[in-house]
């Protein structure tokens, strides 16, 4: 049938023809390109470490923005389906919505998204120190990073990565008020998650908090520092005694010891590192 006779037959009552809808291809992104992109074209990307964004700040820097334009790209990479997700530079990308701008500079990269955004945000000194926490407990977890390679990610000692990890021993409802404040001292954070439960931590920063339990007190509380430091590292130390031990390597299946063989390696690392902070001590 010719291409009239089929525009004829459906214009008369007969069957529409078959027509194929090809959706457009997403766009393609190189690593290490610069490229201009339209606002909507990028996407937050949820496992950012920084949630929470100050509205008063976002103002002043659309307001900056509206004069100057971005000057700094945001990083992103490209997922499966090929959308463009965001690494870093969020706060930078919700400004730019505010001021009315429809594209921002951006750098595609290859690189590891959660590794990268951390490492923006902390070189920037813009995550609050929950936030860092949160950030390299996941960079542990999702990654297996041992203490070592955070210690050399972040540029902070060994003894200092380990105490920001501690953070996360805090109770949510400790963690959820100072993700988004900035003005709460790291040292304090410290002092409060080395409180035997959850309770007590609770208590310990309420009365911080009130005025009624000041920072020598709270240093002082108890035991001295130093013998709180070795109590923590213990408490760590015997963790790993545990979990290992618990291991029945015999009952593996070879999938499955191949796949024990890295963490047990990354523990001897933890362990050692565990060992070189209390030498430091």
């Amino acid at each position: 049938m010719s291409l009239f006779g089929a525009t004829q037959q459906s214009l008369f009552g007969g069957e529409e023809p078959a027509v194929a809808i090809t959706a457009p291809p997403p766009p393609r992104y190189k690593a290490a390109t610069l490229y201009k992109i339209p606002l909507e074209g990028v996407k937050p990307d949820p496992a950012q470490p920084r949630i929470h964004f100050d509205e008063e700040a976002l103002e002043a820097l659309a307001a900056s923005l509206r004069q100057l334009g971005v000057i700094q790209p945001v990083l992103f990479r490209v997922n499966e389906g090929g959308e463009a997700i965001l690494v870093a530079g969020e706060r930078r990308w919700r400004a730019a919505g505010l001021a009315g701008l429809k594209t921002i500079p951006a750098l595609c990269t290859a690189g590891d998204p959660l590794e990268l955004s951390m490492v923006e945000n902390t070189l920037r000194e813009e995550l609050t120190a929950v936030e860092l926490a949160e950030a390299l407990g996941r960079l542990r977890e999702q990654r297996g990073y041992t203490l070592e390679q955070l210690s050399a990610l972040v540029g902070r000692a060994l003894s200092t990565v380990s105490e920001i990890l501690s953070l996360n021993r805090l109770p949510p409802e400790i963690r959820d008020e100072c993700r988004s404040n900035p003005a709460m001292p790291r040292d304090i954070l410290v002092r409060i998650a080395r409180a035997e439960t959850p309770e007590e931590m609770v208590r310990l920063f309420r009365r911080y908090v009130q005025g009624s339990l000041g920072r020598e007190e709270l240093k002082d509380r108890g035991r001295p520092e130093r013998t709180l430091k070795f109590a923590v590292l213990a408490k760590q130390l015997t963790t790993y005694r545990s979990k290992i031990s618990a291991i029945e390597v015999a009952s593996l299946k070879p999938a499955q010891r191949r796949k024990l063989k890295p963490l047990l390696q990354a523990a001897l690392s933890d362990l050692a590192a565990l060992l070189k902070c209390v030498e430091e001590s």
